[in-house]
């Protein structure tokens, strides 16, 4: 982990984490840095100073165009190209005054912290960060769509043209048109949501989180693609969907989305994309949920010497996740058991223990092995 404690002004407004807090007041940045403040008491005046700086910056930045900004940009470097050559003459001058080199100190401060301010604020840049893949897709469709950014605490829910429901989390932000076109249904994620979609066969809905694509016809998943987060995830509550890898700022043609999909996930799946090794894992969630009314599960975990494979049946249609063993094998295994206060992992716990057999979770299933029972 970063050891800040020795940080300066120019190094706090170098970082992108504590830029993103001062900025845009992220909550996973201000979760961090709220409690690092407290913990250091003894910095808060640098910390203060490092606010206060990029908060004039940004300030003074907001009533210049694009274009100003530029020119201002290139000002700035070609001050802080004369301050390296002052600080060469610097060591053969020794008479130059303390404010003299004070105030080219500040002006190499202001524009890093200047130039950091424009990787957030103008992320097409070329080096912007993960943000900068929802920006690109979005920035040409801007007349069209409409955004809607959720800087509260509390979730938003946002309707969508065609009647879906959008619950966005806090510090994130969805992009759509204004009216959906004929054969498709495009949203644009940065952040956190839960989607719950209208079914509609012939338009396919399709969201967008920086290296994900995810397609469905009408289910309800949540997406979790925030910047600064070394994974992308997206999990299935009802239905099914479709994932697609992407690059960060591809959009894939039309016939990306008729192909078959790299994974097609089911209730209770979940998807990870590992952004360090750039890979798709598909799993099951850490408590699956059941997709059937609650009032009908009760009845459906109550046990009276049943055949294993009805123990098992059962679970699969509560939950939605398959469970995969040999049906030979197990013929003859008998459960008499009542599951009806259980989780689900806890119940195959229980029933393994039962059947003297094991399970495994593979690539979001239940995979279960035993022995002959007589």
């Amino acid at each position: 982990m970063q050891d800040y404690t020795n940080y300066t002004i120019k190094d706090f407004i170098l970082d992108d984490s504590f830029c993103r807090w001062v900025l845009r007041n992220a909550s996973e940045d201000a979760v961090f840095w709220e409690k690092w403040t407290q913990e250091h008491p003894q910095h808060a005046e640098v910390v203060a100073d490092a606010c206060d700086l990029i908060k004039k910056v940004r300030d003074a930045q907001d009533n210049l165009s694009e274009n100003e900004l530029r020119e201002e940009l290139k000002r700035l470097t070609k001050s802080r190209k004369e301050m390296d050559a002052s600080q060469v003459a610097v060591k053969t001058t020794p008479k130059l005054s303390l404010a003299w080199l004070w105030k080219v100190a500040a002006i190499l401060v202001i524009s890093i912290a200047g130039f950091v301010f424009y990787l957030s604020k103008y992320s097409s840049f070329p080096f912007g960060n993960y943000y900068s893949a929802y920006q690109q897709r979005v920035e040409s469709k801007k007349d069209l769509f409409q955004e809607v950014l959720n800087d509260d605490k509390t979730p938003k829910v946002v309707s969508l043209p065609d009647g879906s429901k959008i619950i966005l989390k806090m510090g994130s932000r969805v992009s759509f048109p204004k009216v959906f076109s004929e054969k498709r249904r495009d949203v644009y994620l940065s952040g956190e949501a839960f989607f719950d979609v209208v079914k509609d066969p012939t338009k396919p809905f399709v969201v967008y989180a920086n290296e994900l694509a995810t397609k469905v016809l009408g289910t309800s998943f949540t997406i979790s693609s925030y910047e600064k987060d070394k994974e992308v995830k997206v999990i299935v509550k009802t239905g099914r969907v479709s994932v697609f890898s992407l690059n960060k700022e591809q959009e894939p043609a039309e016939q990306l989305l008729t192909e078959e999909a790299e994974l097609i996930l089911t209730p209770n799946q979940q998807v990870v994309f590992n952004r360090n090794e750039n890979r798709l894992k598909r799993s099951l969630v850490a408590i699956p949920e059941p997709i059937k009314p609650i009032s009908t599960v009760h009845k459906s975990l109550i046990f009276d010497r049943t055949p294993i494979s009805q123990v098992f049946d059962s679970l699969e249609e509560i939950y939605g996740i398959s469970i995969t063993y040999d049906n030979e094998l197990l013929l003859k295994c008998q459960l008499t058991a009542e599951l009806e206060k259980g989780k689900l992992f806890e119940m195959l716990d229980l029933i393994c223990k039962a059947i003297e057999a094991r399970y495994e979770l593979i690539d979001g299933q239940v995979v279960v092995y035993g022995k002959r029972c007589n």
